[in-house]
C-alpha cells in the first residue's frame, strides 16, 4: 500500500497508519505467547498423572510451548522498538514480561515433576 507523504496531513496520516500497522503486528504474536502458555499448562497433566512411560512427552511438551512463547515474545518485542506509544510499548512489555516469567516457572516444575518420575 502506498501511502503519499508530501504534504504534512499526509505525513501524518502515513505515520498514523505505519504506527497502527505496528500495533496489530504485536499484537498478533502477544496472542500466540498466550496461547502458548495455554499449552503449557496441558503438559502439567501428562506429566503428573500420565502413563508413566509417556511423562517424558508432558515435558517436551512443555519445553516446546515455553519456546513458542519466547518466539513470539521476540516478535512482540521487535515491533514495540518502533512504535511511539509509549504506554502502549509499556504495557505490552510488562505483560510480555509477566508470559516469560511464569511460562519458565510452570516449565521448571513441569520437568521436575516429569524428571522424578523417571
Amino acid at each position: 500500500m502506498f501511502l503519499p507523504k508530501q504534504t504534512d496531513a499526509e505525513k501524518a496520516a502515513r505515520t498514523r497508519a505505519i504506527q497502527d500497522a505496528l500495533k496489530h503486528a504485536s499484537a498478533v504474536p502477544l496472542r500466540v505467547a498466550e496461547l502458548c502458555t495455554q499449552v503449557l499448562e496441558l503438559a502439567r497433566p501428562i506429566a503428573e498423572k500420565g502413563n508413566k512411560n509417556a511423562a517424558s512427552d508432558g515435558g517436551v511438551g512443555a519445553l516446546m510451548a515455553e519456546a513458542g512463547l519466547r518466539g513470539a515474545a521476540f516478535n512482540v518485542s521487535i515491533n514495540l522498538g518502533a512504535i511511539n506509544d509509549e504506554t502502549f510499548v509499556r504495557e505490552l512489555r510488562e505483560r510480555v514480561k509477566k508470559l516469560l516469567e511464569d511460562a519458565e516457572q510452570r516449565k521448571n516444575e513441569i520437568l521436575r515433576i516429569v524428571e522424578s518420575r523417571m
